[in-house]
């Protein structure tokens, strides 16, 4: 996903002329089973906190083990292993552009500040994880 975010950010990427509202970003790291796997997700989650208040942006966070993980779509997860999911988009978008007529409402979606957050998590799971592991994506419409 970071590989498309410059794309993205420009009106690209796969959606209908980069439109990002309604949308959120999100993503699923896996880590191993035991307490090796749970000190990394600690460690983990840890420096995502971090990130987290430097941009004053606040995802959803969920922890579970990965046999009690539901995703909405089919991911090759193992069934021994600990999962995070890290959900983020904008409460308080821009206005879709063009810009609505009276009656229309800005939604929330996809916005730089979600962009932004999204890359340096991927760089603290580099960091963190050594590149190791799985890492699954799901793409979300709202």
């Amino acid at each position: 996903m970071v590989d498309d975010v410059p794309n993205v950010a420009h009106g690209g990427g796969g959606t209908a002329g980069g439109d990002l509202q309604s949308r959120r970003l999100l993503r699923v790291y896996e880590f191993k089973e035991g307490k090796e796997g749970w000190r990394e997700l600690l460690a983990f989650v840890r420096e995502v906190g971090k990130v987290v208040e430097e941009e004053d942006h606040h995802p959803t966070i969920l922890i579970s083990p990965s046999s009690d993980y539901k995703p909405l779509i089919s991911l090759p997860l193992s069934t021994r292993s600990y999962v995070v999911e890290l959900a983020t988009h904008t409460h308080t978008p821009l206005p879709p552009y063009p810009l609505p007529t009276k009656g229309d409402k800005m939604r929330p979606g996809v916005t730089g500040k979600d962009l932004k957050l999204a890359e340096r998590i991927e760089s603290v799971w580099e960091e963190t994880t050594c590149g190791r592991g799985a890492v699954q994506m799901k793409m979300e419409s709202g």
